[in-house]
């Protein structure tokens, strides 16, 4: 079964123009393929380093506000550390081993001082933007990314992204 996946222009190298908006993301770069080091890959996510996006999010200090937060994945030798930085506090990223360790801390504040009572789990991957199947399938095109032994390559379907009715592309995938 193919998943669905939106189109996104690449350059005349045949590299993908960025930033690109996919759903709530705005992807940054899509990083550099790690194959040879077990930790930063597994059978559903490449965790290339380098890997940046935007994305909304409630704000952790202001609980009448959101705020933009960008993820990055970076290289921490044998793991990749995944880091949150929400830009109304600069300077005081989230740093952790894994994606949900990244996120949970920043959906726990700002639920606390909102006094939500909701649940505080988080998917990193999907607040790091690497569960959207637009996103999957730029990374597992990344050079090296067939070298990634545990991980699962898929195939997708490519659509459009649309149209805004006035004949325009629009270069935001909503999901």
């Amino acid at each position: 079964m193919n998943v669905k996946a939106y189109h996104v222009d690449k350059d005349t190298n045949g590299n993908y123009v960025l930033p690109v908006e996919v759903g709530l993301h705005t992807i940054l770069s899509l990083g550099t393929v790690v194959y040879d080091r077990a930790a930063y890959h597994n059978d559903r996510y490449i965790y290339p380093v380098g890997y940046s996006t935007h994305r909304p999010y409630l704000s952790m200090i202001d609980p009448t506000r959101d705020t933009i937060y960008t993820s990055t994945i970076e290289d921490g030798g044998d793991n990749p550390r995944f880091v949150v930085q929400a830009a109304d506090q600069p300077g005081n990223p989230i740093t952790a081993s894994s994606a949900t360790g990244a996120w949970t801390p920043v959906i726990r504040q700002a639920n606390s001082i909102r006094n939500r009572k909701h649940s505080n789990a988080a998917s990193g991957p999907d607040y790091f933007g690497l569960s959207q199947p637009t996103v999957r399938k730029m990374i597992q095109e990344l050079p090296n990314a067939h070298k990634c032994k545990n991980y699962r390559m898929q195939e997708f379907e490519v659509h459009p992204i649309g149209t805004r009715g006035r004949g325009k592309t629009n270069r935001k995938a909503k999901y």
